[in-house]
């Protein structure tokens, strides 16, 4: 650990501000880094290795009904639900399984997003009535690479929300998928029918902002499905999802998975700070700088935490509340550790809640619930 940070500090002069700014970012990404990759490596290399595989493989997943998509801007258990296997359904690498899938839910036809060299980022399916994107979560080495430049560029104009900053990563990753997204929804005649949008991880964080893309642009969306959904940006981007997209906005999370907290908001920079070694008292001074000075802001839409028996509570107005107490709860835990090591080992244990699979056996149990 201490090798990584050393390697990341940049050869600039001890008084330099920019010095500063930059180790700051430095830390809490090579931390970030050490997370994933920790992660990564107890998960056996990455959680999507078996990609290929379908929903139905999972051991926890329970007998559904028969589960039909409505075609509905309204909050349905099984639009929640199917909008997951789709969203899961983008990691597998196999496209003729996927149109056979895709078949199977009543789609025409399916054009596959750029890859990155570890499969499609997603794709896009054209059910005649409507039209379904779903985007791939974290599953390579660069997609966590890309998680990790959480601190914020200006917003792209195509956004429409002027003094709006966002997560680097994202944008960067947007921007690659965005011209053949255009040109297949042009293709699929996507002006003229309703667009449901859905992702996991970091897909659904793409999901969000493709929708504001697309909204700009006069294209009806009729909702976005997110599960376990970093943040994007700061409070102006926020605001204009909200404006824009806010009642068609469905964000479920589980309520100890870890990534829908991240990046923390400014309004909890100091108990996320607690989460590390009180003996560290500089380390800890630094995190809360930077956290406040990158200034994300808690999501908007509608909002659910989930636990794995398949309860679905809405926190309503207490979003922000929620996430105080979740940083509060974790540096109680930690408070008697007093080294970085332990803290990462304990962090790093909280992404398992963060498996596509977890969520899927969970709002199966849901869907169950509901009948």
């Amino acid at each position: 650990m201490t090798y990584i940070l050393a390697s990341l500090r940049p050869r600039l002069p001890v008084d330099s501000s920019l010095f500063k700014t930059r180790n700051i970012i430095n830390l809490l990404s090579a931390i970030l880094l050490a997370l994933c990759a920790k992660t990564a490596i107890s998960q056996g290399i990455s959680w999507n290795s078996r990609a290929n595989l379908s929903t139905s493989d999972f051991p926890c997943q329970e007998d559904l009904k028969v589960v039909t998509f409505q075609n509905s801007p309204e909050y349905t258990v099984e639009n929640a639900y199917l909008s997951l296997k789709a969203a899961w359904l983008s990691h597998n690498k196999n496209s003729d399984y996927k149109l056979a899938q895709l078949k199977s839910w009543g789609f025409e036809k399916m054009q596959e997003l750029p890859s990155d060299g570890f499969g499609s980022r997603g794709y896009i399916a054209d059910h005649g009535d409507y039209i379904m994107v779903a985007f791939r979560g974290t599953e390579s080495k660069k997609d966590f690479a890309s998680n990790t430049l959480f601190y914020q560029s200006e917003a792209p104009s195509y956004l429409g929300a002027k003094g709006a900053w966002m997560h680097k990563g994202m944008k960067s990753t947007y921007n690659q998928l965005r011209p053949t997204l255009h040109r297949v929804m042009a293709d699929f005649g996507g002006v003229h029918k309703p667009i449901y949008l859905a992702g996991h991880s970091l897909g659904g964080s793409l999901a969000v902002i493709a929708a504001l893309d697309l909204a700009n642009l006069g294209a009806q969306i009729n909702s976005i499905y997110t599960f376990g959904q970093p943040k994007v940006g700061n409070s102006v981007l926020t605001h204009k999802v909200k404006a824009l997209l806010g009642d068609r906005l469905y964000r479920i999370a589980f309520d100890s998975d870890i990534t829908s907290r991240v990046p923390p908001a400014k309004e909890t920079a100091e108990d996320f700070s607690n989460i590390f070694p009180a003996t560290k008292p500089k380390m800890r001074g630094s995190v809360r700088s930077l956290i406040t000075s990158i200034n994300y802001s808690t999501e908007t839409g509608f909002f659910q935490l989930l636990n794995k028996n398949g309860n679905l509570t809405p926190t309503g107005s207490g979003e922000l509340d929620f996430e105080h107490s979740y940083w509060q709860k974790i540096s109680s835990t930690l408070s008697d550790r007093d080294d970085l090591q332990s803290v990462i080992e304990f962090i790093a244990s909280r992404f398992t809640d963060h498996m596509p699979k977890v969520y899927i056996c969970a709002l199966a149990k849901n869907f169950n619930k509901s009948l």
